[in-house]
């Protein structure tokens, strides 16, 4: 099976790793800060704050901001862009997005939180989550933008098992989300003192050392993903969903008609060549309630939309065979 994502592990990730195993520190260690200043010299962001998870990040940053305020956040996006907002507290709205459009079509009465899906950076919010974007360009930081948040989970193109960052040029914020990834303490002279309401949120050292060492690959990483999607591209054509020159192509995604998706989907898996969607509406899931029709838009690219294998160490022999399998399940 060719999956539609995957991880890689090289010998030097492995030492990484290990040289943390046969240290005194598997958490709370100089890993986790040296991953941060690594992170602030790649995206130019003032500040780093390395966490659990990337839900973990949006939430904190959600929570850093502070309320009540109201977030308006994307439809098509994974769940935890919204449930995070929601998770701490905050009250949520969606809109109608696609990919690249963060249009809301109304004027919001709070924040705007945006996507960047598959990694093309094109509108950013006050919130913008960057889980697909690390290594794209222009900047994850634009002016409007307070905070930016990051995944490492092993889908992605740094990959910690789990992991997440909160960049900002905010020192104020980066303080606040700081504490409360440490259970709202702040530490003087080796004393925690509790300020604020917090969690444990920490990222290992076992995890920031991983990242460490796969942040190294990311232009490699980047620059591959773009060839692949290159030679896609010259097969895929018009059914290609569009990205930008400075995307970070986490995702090659085409559009077919939504009657016929799921069963190229089968077809496809049956040839070997595993795919994703990305992502079925959030508003539509049971908890939320909403009803078909909400957002048109949103559901009719949620409908067609179809994920391909991309990583950088998919051959050329896959990469043909994925090529002809899709195309010929287009013709059938």
């Amino acid at each position: 099976m060719i999956f539609y994502a995957r991880h890689e592990i090289t010998p030097d990730d492995e030492a990484a790793v290990l040289h943390v195993l046969r240290s005194e520190r598997l958490t709370q260690g100089p890993e986790v800060e040296a991953f941060e200043a690594d992170l602030c010299a790649v995206t130019g962001a003032r500040y780093a704050v390395c966490v659990a998870s990337g839900t973990v990040a949006l939430e904190l940053a959600y929570a850093a901001i502070g309320g009540p305020v109201e977030f308006h956040c994307p439809t098509v996006t994974f769940m935890a862009t919204v449930n995070a907002a929601q998770w701490v507290g905050e009250r949520t709205h969606f809109y109608d997005n696609t990919l690249g459009d963060n249009t809301l079509g109304y004027t919001p009465s709070g924040l705007v939180v945006t996507v960047s899906l598959g990694g093309d950076v094109r509108e950013c919010g006050i919130i913008h989550d960057a889980a697909h974007s690390l290594g794209a360009t222009p900047t994850l930081l634009p002016g409007m933008t307070l905070c930016a948040t990051l995944s490492f989970h092993p889908a992605k193109h740094v990959a910690c098992g789990e992991g997440g960052a909160v960049l900002t040029e905010s020192p104020d914020l980066a303080r606040r989300i700081h504490m409360y990834r440490d259970h709202g303490c702040t530490i003087e002279d080796g004393h925690r003192t509790q300020q604020v309401l917090g969690t444990n949120g920490r990222m290992s050292e076992l995890a920031a050392a991983l990242g460490r060492s796969q942040l190294r690959r990311l232009a490699e990483n980047v620059a591959r993903r773009r060839e692949i999607s290159a030679l896609y591209d010259d097969a895929f054509g018009p059914i290609a969903v569009p990205h930008g020159p400075g995307s970070a192509r986490h995702l090659y995604q085409i559009r077919v008609p939504a009657d016929v998706r799921d069963t190229v989907r089968q077809k496809l898996a049956a040839d070997g060549v595993g795919t994703q969607v990305h992502y079925p509406c959030v508003h539509l899931q049971p908890y939320w309630g909403y009803p078909v029709g909400t957002f048109p838009h949103a559901e009719r690219y949620a409908a067609e939309v179809i994920s391909l294998p991309l990583y950088p160490t998919l051959t050329h022999a896959e990469i043909d065979h994925v090529r002809r399998s899709v195309l010929q399940h287009l013709d059938g």
